[in-house]
């Protein structure tokens, strides 16, 4: 980094006379870099130029510097010279990005270039970045800045990179090419969805790539046309996040108009064999666990890459052990967890029932069709945002995050879904205020909502640890990472309120209800899954199965809520349990929810 300016280097040098010489900004590039003998020049960015005040930023690429002695550089500036384009430019200039060399990705100055939305790569790799929520720029260390604001200990904003999406798989092989036991010359990519553009990018942009598997590509990312080496595709019959006709769309491109499925294009000799499959009955989330495309792929790569297989192939079909485990253990998790809270209540409670609840007088029949009502509108405004984000506002949306009132709960796609959330209890506490005609209060005594909120913590830890038990015989992993536990924590802090709400709701129905019989838990079970059934239905035709499966869990909650009011008559044990519950869902399972 050079800098010019009246006070330059550990000297403190007055280097101003650089800009009386030059005298005008259209002359900056009439200046030359060399090393200390004074001939070899160096390239140069110019990173700013500012002839008024006289300051410059300048970023040299110097073969070597010393770290025992000074490294000299000469700067030769002359008005009358021509522009030095050759080796002195611009950010994104040839000898601009000949400053950085192949060891950089990234290299982002962080002002506003080539506008106010948008940040420069200076590297041959046109990393560039676009500013999403906010980030305003500033004067920074070294020129300009991009401010990210703090808000609820949540960093705000974010610089979504240009070509992001393959850099994890270009870190991947790069560490494989860093090995001295895995043989260079054959190495393949396989990647799903997001994962499968990724490969794709990677395949078509590094040479070192011998074999692509893009299964269901996400092809609206795909930005370029030169063709990855022996590309496979693949996609499900049933999938409907990526279609049968965007993924032929791919093959015909780069194929040069081929449309056959299940032929193969090319050869493998020769680096251009394509070919695409497409599984039937399967949908977007199945296809990673679809017997017939990890056969396809398997020998795919190994064609590809001349490896005779060692071990034989036998899949069993996911579809016959992750459905009817999936259900199996999320139901047969509630009886562990009764027996748990139900042996700490004897020993708190010493068996006895605390007060039971009851914030209104509306009967049953009013507070079923308040609580359908009050869900149907809201799903009705879910409906509004999905055909906004699809047909007004293309793949950018309105976002929770993009209401100023939420913005600082950090999810993408799982925004929809809480707003159908906020929109219900909005109208049910409207409701209660409305029509409460009552003078007995909520239940919430100091040593009752102490017994209960253990009981629905400790509900939650029983429940969590069954299914990650379980589902980790199948290699579905539902602990949580620490950014995944930090989202769980705001996502909580943010349902506890609803969940009180939608418990008090619940409860009193079920308060109501002919005691000891089987509709008191049962009417409030369904009540609560109806309304959630609808859009987890609507959500499921995008994503598939692991909506569907997503979807299953919530019996859990459901049943355990109404268990467990039935048992202590108080609702903070409900609503901790149920909070905590939506939150480990959206931050574990839904694909997509958070964006931080």
């Amino acid at each position: 980094m050079v800098y010019l300016s009246n006070s330059s280097g550990c000297n403190n040098a007055d280097v101003t006379h650089v800009f009386d010489e030059l005298e005008n900004f259209g002359n900056r590039k009439r200046i030359a870099v060399t090393t200390s003998d004074g001939v070899t020049q160096c390239y140069v960015e110019i990173e700013k130029w500012d002839d008024v005040n006289k300051k410059a930023w300048l970023w040299v690429k110097v073969p070597s510097v010393s770290a025992l002695e000074d490294t000299d550089l000469y700067l030769y500036y002359d008005k009358d010279h021509i522009d030095k384009v050759a080796y002195v430019g611009d950010t994104d200039s040839f000898p601009a990005e000949n400053v950085w060399d192949n060891n950089f990705k990234l290299v982002a100055h962080m002002n506003n270039d080539p506008d106010a939305i948008h940040v420069r790569d200076s590297t041959s790799n046109n990393n560039d970045g676009t500013k999403r929520f906010g980030p305003a720029e500033v004067v920074g260390k070294i020129g300009k800045a991009q401010h990210f604001g703090v808000k609820a200990l949540l960093q705000q904003g974010i610089i979504s990179i240009g070509n992001e999406i393959n850099l994890d798989v270009r870190a991947g092989v790069d560490y494989l090419l860093s090995r001295t036991d895995v043989d260079h010359s054959k190495i393949a990519v396989l990647g799903h969805s997001l994962g499968g553009a990724a490969v794709f990018r990677e395949g078509y942009s590094d040479p070192r790539v011998k074999s692509v598997v893009a299964i269901a590509p996400a092809s609206w990312i795909i930005l370029n046309s030169t063709s990855p080496q022996n590309l496979l595709l693949v996609v499900g019959g049933r999938d409907s996040t990526v279609r049968e006709t965007s993924v032929l769309d791919l093959l015909m491109l780069t194929t040069g108009g081929g449309e056959e499925i299940s032929k193969l294009f090319g050869s493998f000799s020769e680096g251009n064999a394509r070919k695409m499959m497409v599984s039937l009955g399967t949908d977007h989330a199945g296809e990673m666990f679809d017997p017939r495309i990890v056969e396809e792929s398997i020998a795919w790569v190994e064609t590809s890459l001349g490896i005779n297989s060692t071990l034989p192939i036998s899949i069993i079909s996911w579809h016959n052990i992750f459905f009817p485990l999936s259900v199996t253990a999320s139901m047969l998790s509630i009886f562990p967890t009764m027996i748990c809270v139900k042996e700490l209540g004897r020993f708190i409670n010493k068996g006895k029932l605390a007060k039971k609840i009851r914030p209104t007088q509306m009967g049953i029949k009013k507070l079923v069709f308040f609580y359908l009502l009050a869900w149907g509108i809201a799903f009705s405004t879910f409906l509004m945002f999905i055909w906004i984000f699809f047909t007004r506002l293309g793949v950018e949306g309105i976002f929770l995050k993009d209401v100023w009132l939420f913005s600082w709960i950090p999810v993408v796609f799982a925004g929809h879904l809480i707003n159908i959330y906020v929109v219900a209890s909005i109208i049910l506490l409207l409701a209660i205020v409305v029509f409460r005609r009552t003078s007995e209060k909520l239940n919430l005594s100091l040593l009752e909502a102490k017994t209960s909120a253990v009981s629905g913590g400790l509900g939650f830890l029983v429940t969590f640890s069954v299914l990650n038990v379980a589902f980790s015989r199948i290699f579905i992993d539902l602990f949580p990472t620490n950014r995944e536990f930090s989202l769980m924590m705001i996502l909580f802090s943010f349902y506890l309120p609803l969940t009180f709400l939608e418990e008090a709701w619940l409860r009193n129905l079920q308060h109501r209800l002919s005691s000891g019989s089987w509709q008191k838990i049962a009417i409030p079970v369904a009540l609560y899954l109806l309304p959630r059934f609808f859009p987890i239905a609507f959500l499921s035709f995008l994503f598939g199965d692991l909506v569907l499966f997503a979807s299953v869990l919530l019996a859990i909650p459901a049943l355990f809520t109404a268990w467990l009011f039935n048992e202590c008559g108080s609702i903070t044990g409900g609503a901790i349990f149920n909070a905590l519950f939506s939150a480990w869902i959206i931050a574990v399972v839904l694909p997509f929810a958070v964006f931080y």
